[in-house]
């Protein structure tokens, strides 16, 4: 986007304000900024501590605006315009006060998880669009401004929810304890001298398929996972499958891999995905922490936002010569977004929520999702930090029709050296080898960790007797008996029995503290109240938290007691079965033919082995998955559909509507026909068919879909200067809400209709007796008909609601001067 925009000049109204009217038109000439900003932002700020991110300044009035609004209390709220330099270089922003940061355009939105951590941890924020951004068409700067800055935000959304300690990965963690027994930090080095070929799900695997198995035994090969049906497809057996994430839906994309037998090596992060960990019976790797508190293992990180991240850095970590990528496009291309035979690929882009744009290495656009726009500057950085801590890796993309990242160089996989690289094998047996686990020290893990998990449990006990006592202190603090002494040193107590376990259960529990832990104006000036309500706040929180992680814990050595029963020479495979269908673990028998090799299986066993094979390989190749369903159900969504229209229809996307438009045919009921007359309306309002869209819009009768097709009827008909049938949708829009009352109050004053117009806001005032313009609006249609004294009432409510507003006292002297 070109930041470099020039307003041109500004222009001062009656009220002695500055404006641009290349900006905001004549939206402050009459009116001042008090009155403007009052309709339009009127209830926009209510939530109190909460940090408010506002596109445009609205030419620099904004900011004042508000200022004035929240000087006697802001309560916890902040401000940060982000604008154009040359609007802010017209205004003096010193004056402002610290609540009020204002940024040029091209500010990195990144920067405010560092600075503004409480926000961001208690998830209160917001992006605001100014009236600029509100009133501006996609083509205008402003319409490409507010797209950029929504790009951005749900970027520094996405990052946020990346990097927090969440509940789901933690869980994951604690069960899958019993299995991450060795560490990425082994292999370090390993890769030195090494190419590794890194296979990703995206389109351009189509492309390169072919090349990739006529290479196959050139490179060490790491593939995402998910990757696992078409590796299975096309005979190609990878040396690393990488997973990482924890969530159900990983499962239904990734099962297949438990297909792959003998020498293929799980590498994945510790908070996989516990069902896929459970049953991989192959040697695995793990990177990340084992555990969920702060003990160092010096091992590997897991960057993410996406597979190919985190299976980068340990290709990196291995001391890998030559990364060359395939399938890692992080955007769409040909109207694919993943290769084909995924579940994505049936659905398309109409399986994303949200749409952006990247640059390709062939120098276009290419539209991706969020995930895959952050990845792409997750990637770009990740690469930024090899160049320091690993010179000699160099990392290709094998696609120009991927997304640009800085660091990584496309380069055409015919070019690639593959003459001369020596044979893997060898060097994957050394490393199995490392990686193979015995009986013994399968067993001697499994008890060293229930015991660690037990003596946890009786710390969390002691921590939540704590917290209750500093809850019962809490109970009994007033200002009159200020005791903040003896709290304090119950909470410091608190914070030292936890220790390391203290920050990772904040972030478990967060939703226990997001409505205690806000904004602090002045921490010198808190009141006993403030402190005291802020500590009873970490009490409970701490003690919910503890009491919660303290039931995963239970939940983990039920699992840890499981195996180690399960890898007792004694145990049989009959009376394991139960336990492996409740949990869905299936393919565990295959783990414990592993460890009990020459155990002599009576009739019952050999059943219940043959029954636990036949319901795996049903489970795996059962394609119905949540995963694809998910999909579906989204990509036949009514609801999914009319905001991806909406979109496309504020964009001026032809194409894409089109696309909703055949889409839509496969949408059955009164829902997906209603949907389907908006779309034949917005196509034909793009393609200048009137009449068409006038039809189309005139059938749809569904309310959540009628209020732009009215909204469009009012259009056509004001063009048509057909004034009957521009009241009666006036009429209609007002039923949708009373804020149409404004303009059909407006429109009935270019009719000379003064009578209806002040009887129609007069009705409005009667439903939102606060609403400063619309009092200000009744005044001037008063004085019209002659009624001053009805104007006067009007000015006066209003003059209670602002009392400082320059156009009110202005219009008050000149009637009481009279």
């Amino acid at each position: 986007m070109n930041f470099d925009f020039d307003p041109g000049d500004a222009i001062t109204n009656a009220y002695g304000e500055r404006f641009f009217p290349s900006i905001n038109g004549n939206l402050f000439e009459k009116s001042s900024a008090a009155t403007v900003f009052g309709r339009y932002f009127k209830e926009t700020f209510n939530r109190k501590d909460t940090l408010y991110i506002i596109g445009g300044s609205d030419s620099g009035l904004l900011p004042f605006y508000l200022a004035d609004f929240y000087k006697t209390g802001r309560g916890g709220r902040k401000f940060i315009f982000l604008d154009f330099k040359a609007v802010f270089k017209e205004i003096d922003i010193s004056g402002l006060p610290s609540w009020i940061e204002c940024y040029p355009a091209d500010f990195s939105m990144g920067l405010l998880s560092q600075t503004e951590v409480e926000y961001m941890a208690s998830g209160r924020m917001a992006l605001i669009k100014s009236l600029a951004m509100i009133d501006a068409k996609y083509q205008d700067v402003y319409g490409q401004f507010l797209a950029y800055l929504e790009g951005e935000y749900r970027k520094l959304m996405f990052a946020e929810n990346v990097t927090s300690v969440t509940r789901s990965f933690v869980d994951a963690q604690l069960m899958n304890i019993h299995r991450n027994i060795k560490p990425i930090k082994l292999l370090r080095g390993k890769l030195k001298q090494r190419d590794v070929l890194m296979i990703g799900g995206g389109p351009s695997l189509d492309d390169s398929i072919d090349w990739i198995k006529a290479n196959a035994d050139k490179f060490i090969i790491f593939a995402a996972a998910r990757t696992a049906p078409r590796m299975l497809k096309e005979g190609i057996k990878p040396d690393f499958l990488v997973s990482v994430d924890p969530h159900d839906l990983s499962f239904d994309n990734s099962k297949r891999m438990l297909e792959f037998e003998q020498d293929t090596i799980l590498m994945n992060c510790h908070h996989i995905n516990p069902k896929l960990l459970n049953q991989w019976a192959l040697n695995s790797v793990y990177f990340g922490g084992s555990l969920p508190w702060g003990e160092s293992e010096e091992n590997s990180s897991s960057p993410g936002p996406t597979v190919i991240h985190s299976a980068l850095h340990q290709a990196v970590f291995m001391g890998a010569s030559n990364v060359y990528l395939t399938g890692v496009d992080l955007c769409f291309y040909n109207g694919q977004t993943h290769a084909s035979g995924s579940a994505e690929s049936e659905i398309g882009k109409l399986g994303v929520k949200h749409l952006t744009q990247v640059e390709t290495y062939a120098g276009e656009m290419a539209e991706t999702d969020q995930a895959f726009s952050s990845g792409v500057d997750s990637l770009a950085w990740l690469v930024k930090g090899y160049k320091t801590h690993s010179p000699d890796c160099s990392i290709y993309n094998l696609s120009q029709n991927a997304a640009r990242v800085d660091g990584v160089e496309f380069k055409d996989k015919s070019t690639v050296p593959v003459d001369g690289l020596s044979s893997k094998h060898g060097l994957m047996d050394e490393m199995n080898d490392i990686l193979t686990v015995d009986l013994k020290t399968m067993q001697s893990h499994q008890k060293k960790h229930l015991t660690l998990f037990q003596k946890k449990r009786l710390l969390l006990k002691e921590a939540i007797k704590l917290a209750e006592q500093g809850l019962k202190l809490t109970a009994k603090y007033s200002e009159t008996t200020p005791d903040s002494n003896k709290l304090v040193k119950v909470k410091i107590k608190l914070d030292k029995k936890l220790g390391e376990l203290g920050e990772m259960l904040y972030h478990y529990g967060i939703d226990y503290f997001r409505d205690v832990f806000r904004p602090v104006e002045d921490e010198t000036q808190m009141t006993q109240d403030e402190i005291s309500s802020t500590l009873e706040g970490y009490f409970k929180g701490m003690k919910a938290s503890c009491t919660d992680f303290i039931a995963r814990l239970d939940k983990s050595m039920i699992v840890l007691k499981n195996r180690i029963e399960e890898y007792r020479e004694t145990s049989r495979p009959a009376d394991l079965l139960p336990a492996w269908m409740n949990q869905f673990e299936i393919g565990r028998y295959r783990i414990w033919m592993h460890y009990h090799p020459n155990v002599e299986l009576t009739t019952e066993d050999q059943a219940a082995l043959d029954q636990a094979a036949q319901i795996l390989q049903k489970n795996i190749l059962h394609t119905n998955t949540k995963q694809a369903q998910l999909l579906k159900d989204r990509s036949l969504s009514p609801v999914e559909l009319h905001g991806k229209a909406m979109g496309a229809f504020t964009k001026q996307d032809l194409d894409a509507l089109k696309d909703i438009q055949t889409q839509l045919k496969k949408v059955p009921g009164y829902e997906g026909q209603q949907l389907a007359c908006l779309v034949k309306g917005m196509i034909a309002d793009l393609q200048e068919e009137s009449e068409v869209a006038i039809e189309a819009y005139a059938a749809i009768s569904f309310k959540p879909f009628k209020l732009l097709a009215l909204k469009r009827q009012l259009h056509y008909a004001m063009l048509a200067d057909q004034q009957d049938q521009v009241l009666i949708h006036f009429e209609h829009l007002c039923e949708f809400s009373i804020e149409y009352m404004l303009p059909y109050a407006d429109y009935l004053t270019l009719l000379g209709q003064n009578e209806f117009a002040f009887a129609v806001m007069h009705a409005f005032i009667q439903k939102s007796p606060e609403h400063f313009s619309g009092l200000l609006k009744l005044a001037e249609l008063a004085l019209k008909v002659g009624k001053a004294a009805e104007a006067l009432d009007a000015l006066k409510q209003a003059e209670a609601l602002q009392p400082n507003n320059p156009q009110v006292k202005q219009m008050i002297q000149l009637l009481t001067s009279n």
